[in-house]
């Protein structure tokens, strides 16, 4: 007989509600511990309320409803990892600040768009592509793409690079002193979608020259430009690349990524060093959460109108200072400061609350046509990142400079498969 608790062991869904519940837990627990004793100054706010508090832990439970309703593992997963690093920021933050409620209700609106069973996108018949020629346009794509750097930058072959130290700095310094708009529009997508494209594919297909040939890049690219977040793709694409299920795959990170916030922790408490708590929980979690009330309060009057965008031609923007800047310099003080935030901020900056719509509607869609294609699992680490890069860049952004349209339309002429499986819904 198929006990509760067998059933619980076995079943990865359950699994997951209780890694959710955990990590808002902590990060509740860590928003009073951490960002309330060191970050006030910095315009974070402590104001309990007792009623928001309980709202917040009944929406919390509420928000898991969407793992037992028919959608696919591939849909389940995605909203896992927006739960993860959207949701449950944004619940914690509402108890304390004044976070507009109208976030909260898109959030849950886009929540529940992507689990709805009705609203698929049907796809077109497109054009085979063997395995031979497949292998060959990547390849052929990774190395055109690599080619600018190559003519750009010096290749320093510094194997300290790999210590993650302060000599990183200095390189990526000079580099950007002679950078170039095609070096600066390509990097993104060269590190967060091409050649981590390129490695799993060929790992998928056994074709390891392929992989070598991308792994071989993305090392080059390293030397050329130390940036840490090239390592951090590189790995977080191998690391999604095994295990056959995407649920198994969404449980596997929030096991690791709640230990890995309890070491932070543990650092903290018994070796004094906060800077990793820093890092994960209030840099990765909270602060674009907490960026979601700046640019409510900047733009709740005086809406840009895609000014700073795909309207700028015709439109005047009415600042000096680009979005993310003016928000640095009005909150921080530093013009410098590059404060970027996701999907739903850029809406609301652009066209007020019919701006969240608009936009939690595009990446709703986006996220179906990816599912309507059936993708394998093991390229689910290329979606982490394109989730990362929603949470944390404008729409636009998200799809030119950072390469998502390329994206899309790779994945519908190499990666569809469509018409070979049938959904996997549950």
């Amino acid at each position: 007989m198929n006990t509760i608790p067998v059933r619980f062991l076995n079943d990865p869904k359950y699994q997951i509600c209780i890694l959710l519940i955990a990590l808002y837990l902590f990060c509740d627990f860590e928003y009073k511990l951490f960002i309330a004793k060191y970050y006030l100054s910095t315009g974070f706010e402590y104001h309990f309320s007792l009623e928001k508090n309980i709202i917040s832990k009944l929406l919390m439970l509420f928000s898991l409803f969407y793992l037992f309703v028919k959608s696919s593992e591939f849909i389940k997963s995605v909203t896992v990892v927006f739960h993860a690093t959207l949701v449950i920021p944004n619940l914690v933050l509402f108890q304390y600040m004044d976070l507009p409620v109208a976030y909260l209700f898109f959030i849950f609106i886009f929540i529940g768009l992507l689990n709805y069973s009705g609203f698929y996108i049907p796809i077109p018949k497109s054009r085979k592509i063997n395995d031979k020629q497949k292998s060959l346009i990547l390849v052929v794509l990774a190395l055109l793409a690599l080619l600018p750097f190559l003519l750009t930058f010096q290749v320093h072959f510094n194997l300290d690079f790999l210590k993650m130290g302060g000599e990183l700095y200095d390189v990526r310094r000079e580099a950007g002193a002679i950078s170039n708009v095609v070096t600066r529009y390509l990097f993104s997508p060269l590190f967060k979608i091409i050649l981590p494209l390129v490695i799993v594919y060929g790992l998928r297909e056994s074709k390891f020259l392929v992989s070598g040939i991308g792994v071989a890049c993305i090392f080059l690219l390293f030397f050329m430009l130390p940036h840490k977040s090239v390592f951090f793709a590189a790995f977080v694409v191998l690391f999604f690349y095994f295990t056959a299920s995407y649920l198994k795959k969404t449980r596997t990170f929030l096991v690791l990524f709640v230990a890995l916030l309890f070491f932070t922790k543990f650092l903290h408490l018994f070796a004094g060093n906060i800077l990793p708590e820093s890092i994960f929980y209030r840099r990765f979690l909270m602060l674009p959460a907490f960026l979601n009330i700046l640019y409510f309060e900047q733009f709740v009057d005086a809406p840009i109108y895609f000014s700073h965008s795909i309207f700028k031609s015709f439109i005047d923007y009415p600042h000096t200072l680009q979005p993310s800047n003016l928000i640095g310099l009005t909150y921080g003080g530093n013009p410098l400061t590059n404060a970027n935030n996701g999907f739903l901020s850029d809406g609301f900056m652009n066209l007020g609350y019919f701006g969240m719509a608009l936009f939690t509607l595009f990446v709703t869609l986006i996220f179906k046509f990816f599912d309507a294609l059936k993708i394998p699992p093991q390229y689910f680490g290329i979606f982490f990142l394109i989730i990362g890069v929603f949470n944390s860049a404008a729409f636009f952004t998200s799809l030119l400079t950072h390469g998502l349209i390329l994206f899309i339309i790779i994945a519908y002429f190499f990666l569809n498969n469509s018409k070979q499986q049938l959904p996997n819904k549950e």
